[in-house]
């Protein structure tokens, strides 16, 4: 029926995403990561793409499965810094959800803080961020550094997009609905 694509909000859903693609008649994105072969193509090479993750040891240990079956090459160190933030004040609830409710203005100043730091020493070109909760801090961290910051959602909108009428279509359809119904 309406079914434009299957997606997944979490990095580590790669894992998925060939047994996914192959079952699918769909466009699949099992992962926020698959933007980044995309991201680093597009933008001009100078500085690297910072990615952010929940946990940097598990991301770079599922590489094999990012490098084979993905084809993301989030270990070069050339176009990725990985940066986790699993020792982040505030986002270990991520991790153990026992801990209770996440306490977002303290994690979005904290990831603030970080990536400011990271940019004053290395050139970013972009941000990258896998992990699911990051998506709620996205508008923050484009406001606070000016780059483009790319999650899941914008994963989403770039495969929808592609699926659905142009603006342009959409109002010339209105446009020809309301002449119609004035004709009437």
């Amino acid at each position: 029926g309406g079914l434009i694509g299957i997606a997944g909000n979490c990095g580590f859903m790669l894992f998925y995403q060939q047994l996914v693609r192959r079952l699918a008649s769909v466009p699949c994105f099992m992962s926020p990561l698959m933007q980044a072969p995309l991201i680093s193509g597009a933008l001009p090479p100078t500085g690297k793409i910072l990615l952010l993750t929940a946990n940097k040891s598990s991301l770079l240990a599922a590489r094999k499965v990012l490098l084979t079956e993905a084809a993301v090459r989030v270990d070069d160190p050339e176009q990725f810094l990985i940066e986790g933030l699993d020792d982040l004040d505030g986002f270990e609830t991520v991790a153990n959800p026992t801990l209770g409710k996440m306490d977002q203005p303290k994690v979005e100043a904290g990831i603030l803080e970080r990536v400011r730091k990271i940019i004053a020493t290395t050139p970013i070109r972009a941000v990258l961020s896998e992990c699911t909760e990051l998506p709620a801090f996205s508008d923050a961290l484009r406001c606070a550094t000016s780059l483009p910051v790319y999650d899941v959602v914008t994963c989403l909108n770039f495969f929808s997009a592609a699926s659905m009428p142009s603006f342009a279509a959409t109002m010339l359809k209105q446009q020809q609905l309301h002449q119609a119904a004035a004709a009437a």
